[in-house]
């Protein structure tokens, strides 16, 4: 059962493994990012000098909304399309692995 594996098959595995790791902690990374942008954020709209700046400008308020869901965005895109790169690899693999076995199973007939 060892040989039933080729190094083609071990490198997809190994690539889908690697993908799908990087997928998770970019998804921690730029998550916990993101929600200390949101503390920080939370924190300086406490002051009232701020207040008064975002009233004053009101494309301020967008400005900061955009600045503060582009880290959480991030981290859901990057997570997205790691994760669908794993998961293809591994249709990949398995596809070409039950390919194999049924051609073994007509060979051996």
């Amino acid at each position: 059962m060892d040989d039933f594996f080729t190094e083609k098959h071990k490198t997809l595995d190994r690539l889908a493994r690697i993908a799908n790791l990087i997928a998770w902690g970019s998804l921690v990374v730029f998550g916990l990012y993101g929600i200390t942008q949101i503390v920080f954020a939370i924190r300086e709209l406490a002051t009232p000098s701020y207040r008064d700046f975002l009233g004053n400008n009101p494309w301020q308020v967008t400005n900061t909304i955009s600045y503060l869901l582009t880290p959480l965005l991030r981290a859901a895109s990057y997570w997205v399309f790691l994760r669908g790169i794993s998961l293809g690899l591994n249709m990949i693999l398995e596809i070409d692995l039950n390919a194999r076995t049924r051609t073994d199973a007509v060979t051996y007939e």
